[in-house]
């Protein structure tokens, strides 16, 4: 198994690219940066039931938003035997690479939601005191773009695009 940090990540089909915040260097210089590429909005599934022990697990998408702090590329590797033939001959090792992409985020607790929906945040508790949790980066829907208003802050959302990335390496350039 081999295991690699990425600081960038670029949705396929024209999506957004999201910047980690501790991997992208420029954050750490310039935190008012014109183009914050690290909130985004993610789905996960979620227990309905969670309260009541004795119903069944019901699980529905509930939608997420956070910080992206690093992505965390595996590449697993495993051989499997396969047999040709009948009888007793040998047996062949088919071997079967997959890359699984991760991502440490640490969640944005919301506040309140407004009459049309507008979604609010304490940057307190998304920016670096919160409790970070790894999620499989399909999950990611897009950048959430943030703006102050009001001593609060209001997540705008981008449109959701496939759920397909490419891998960008520190420079920009593209590891697949």
């Amino acid at each position: 198994m081999e295991v690699s940090l990425l600081g960038k990540l670029k949705q396929l089909g024209g999506g957004d690219l999201i910047h980690a915040w501790d991997l992208v260097s420029a954050y750490h210089t310039s935190q008012d940066s014109v183009h914050d590429a690290k909130f985004i909005k993610y789905t996960l599934e979620v227990d309905k039931n969670k309260n009541f022990r004795n119903l069944p697990v019901e699980l529905e998408p509930k939608p997420f938003f956070g910080q992206v702090r690093k992505f965390i590329v595996l590449t697993v590797s495993a051989q499997f035997p396969m047999q040709q033939g009948t009888g007793e001959e040998e047996c062949v090792h088919s071997a079967h690479e997959q890359t699984i992409v991760l991502a440490a985020v640490a969640e944005a607790i919301l506040t309140r939601k407004n009459a049309v929906g507008m979604v609010y945040f304490d940057v307190k508790s998304s920016d670096l005191g919160a409790a970070t949790e790894v999620i499989d980066a399909s999950t990611i829907d897009c950048l959430a773009g943030h703006i102050l208003d009001t001593k609060r802050w209001a997540c705008l959302i981008c449109p959701a695009v496939a759920a397909k990335f490419k891998l960008m390496d520190e420079s920009g350039g593209s590891n697949q």
